[in-house]
């Protein structure tokens, strides 16, 4: 031992009699005084210097204290594995010397007590929580809950759930992170497309450039590609927010004619700037609409921004390609004289030409397509079904939704034709029957114009309107200047009052010019025109019995101050 060491004990009694202290001596309780209880230390070892002392010390021991003394600072350690033991160690930092002394209070490691204490979940809960894992219930309110209801004993604390959650999800999932190897490996152990099953998810193509770090991933399975062989449309969208590193999901599907989405395949891409194929696209009439309201609103003036605003619904209600660019120039010709008068006006012109007219966000008005909605709203509603269902609102790290993908993929293709059919034509639904028996009720008119093409509207249409829509029916677009007489309002409500059918050889494909044909794929003036030329019957259960009308002459109304009811009078 040095001697400068045993200086130190004796010189320094005094100061470690007053700073080693760790409890009081109970047997002088009862006269009121406190005496503290001297510790006796004892060397250890020295080392030779302070990085040494501290790797030596930090796997067993924790910080509790330090102590500015004469000859140099202590620095306190008590046992890392419980604050109950009693043991504990100190080191003496020499201000004359870079070497380390190490001293002991010879209590001896007391862990005994850690037998009668539970620690961590019991392993039935543990089976338990991880069942629960499986189903889908993973937040730890939740498994709380849960074993609550069921009565479990020794119900785990919040803290030890999320522990035990992280834990299990890597034994499911496995790592969380991953680099441009483990992609590119991942990618070929799911290419393998033969030996997978109509439900099993793999990957169709995949493009990885470790240089540019971007890549593009594509998803599907067997069954869900065969819905492309019934796909006249594909509704494609971009959902964030599912995993952490913040990757675009791509969604590709299509619409059967009960509005119902089927998904075809998903795609997982790092890169959003590349360019789109050579389609046509269409535009959410709902994304535009918000836009475009937006923006009319740096008009100022509440009457012109309604008028516009109204117009523009009219605008969007265009049955054709035709009929939009009809409607168009009309438009602008309506609105020509005020937008050179007001600039507000003309700013939002010009945002509106360049933004809504000349640009691929162009087809935003109904008749796009024949089939084609004019909301995603049942994609929109897929997407969020992804969120609540399978991701419960949680961001996964990537290698842990790569495998969520094939579990998504495999529950939706697993739902087709078992809980979900794909629906190859439009039907008449009640709702349609509903409204077509209250149409025909109103005693409407019609006019054949051409073979299989009839005008269809209510009585109190002249005939003059029907000649005039029937003729304008043969222009195409190269007279739009003999619309010019009509002008906007005129030429929109002559569209909207009297709608156009077209018969087709199967009568479930025939269309008409109506809103409620775009959205339904069948509407009330189809039903209407094929209750006309007995192709259908009207479904019994929409005919009204009525009531027979009692014999004799029916009473006159009396003067507006007496009552009477029907046929009855109360004296």
């Amino acid at each position: 031992m040095l001697d400068h060491e045993n200086e130190v004990r004796d010189t320094d009694s005094e100061s470690e009699f007053e700073d080693d202290v760790n409890f009081l001596d109970q047997n002088l309780i009862e006269s009121g005084k406190r005496k503290r209880k001297r510790v006796n230390w004892s060397y250890v070892c020295t080392y030779p210097n302070h990085d040494e002392a501290y790797t030596e010390v930090k796997a067993d021991w924790s910080s509790k204290k330090s102590n500015q003394t004469k000859t140099g600072i202590k620095d306190y350690y008590r046992c890392k594995i419980s604050p109950k033991c009693k043991s504990e160690i100190y080191l003496l930092y020499l201000s004359t010397d870079e070497r380390v002394s190490k001293f002991t209070n010879n209590v001896p490691h007391d862990h005994s007590y850690l037998n009668d204490c539970p620690r961590g979940i019991h392993p039935d809960v543990e089976q338990i929580i991880s069942d629960l894992y499986q189903l889908g219930v993973t937040g730890p309110l939740k498994i709380i809950y849960t074993l609550r209801a069921q009565k479990v004993q020794n119900i785990p604390t919040q803290k030890q759930l999320y522990n035990f959650n992280s834990i299990l999800k890597k034994q499911i999932y496995g790592k969380t992170t991953m680099n441009y190897a483990d992609l590119e490996q991942a990618c070929r152990q799911r290419v393998n497309y033969f030996y997978k099953t109509d439900n099993e998810a793999f990957i169709l193509d995949y493009y990885i450039d470790a240089q540019s770090q971007t890549f593009r991933i594509a998803f599907s399975t067997k069954k869900l590609l065969n819905i492309c062989q019934r796909a006249k449309i594909l509704c494609v969208d971009a959902t964030y927010k599912l995993n952490y590193q913040g990757f675009l999901f791509l969604i590709a599907g299509t619409l059967d004619f009960s509005r119902e989405f089927h998904p075809i395949c998903v795609a997982v891409t790092s890169d959003e700037k590349t360019e789109s194929a050579h389609v046509e696209l269409s535009v959410c009439w709902a994304h535009a609409q918000r836009a475009i309201s937006n923006k009319i609103k740096n008009i100022q003036d509440e009457k012109i921004e309604s008028n516009l605003m109204n117009d523009i619904y009219l605008l969007q209600l265009s049955n054709s390609k035709l009929d939009f660019e009809i409607k168009l120039k009309l438009f602008n010709k309506k609105w020509e004289l005020i937008k050179k008068k007001y600039k507000n006006v003309e700013a939002f012109f010009d945002y509106f030409d360049t933004q809504w007219i000349r640009s691929v966000t162009k087809n935003w008005y109904e008749g796009v397509a024949a089939g084609l909605p004019s909301t995603n709203n049942s994609l929109e509603a897929n997407n969020n079904s992804i969120k609540n269902v399978h991701t419960f609102r949680e961001r996964l790290s990537l290698p842990i939704f790569l495998q969520k993908i094939e579990e998504i993929l495999f529950n939706w293709s697993s739902d087709r034709g078992s809980i979900k059919f794909f629906t190859e034509k439009p039907f008449i639904g009640s709702e349609i029957w509903a409204l077509t028996q209250k149409f025909i009720d109103r005693k409407p008119k019609f006019l054949e114009v051409e073979q299989k093409t009839f005008l269809v509207c209510y009585s109190d249409v002249n005939d003059e309107a029907l000649d005039l829509l029937g003729d304008l029916l043969e222009c195409n677009e190269e007279c739009l200047d003999c619309f010019d007489i009509l002008g906007f309002d005129k030429y929109s409500s002559l569209t909207n009052f009297i709608k156009v059918v077209r018969l087709a050889e199967d009568w479930t494909m025939s269309t008409c010019t109506c809103y409620s044909f775009f959205k339904f794929f069948m509407c009330k003036h189809i039903a209407f025109i094929l209750l006309k030329k007995g192709i259908i019957s009207l479904d019994p259960k929409y005919i009204n019995v009525g009531c027979k009308t009692k014999p004799g002459p029916k009473k006159k109304a009396k003067k507006w101050f007496f009552h009477q009811l029907g046929n009855f009078d109360f004296k």
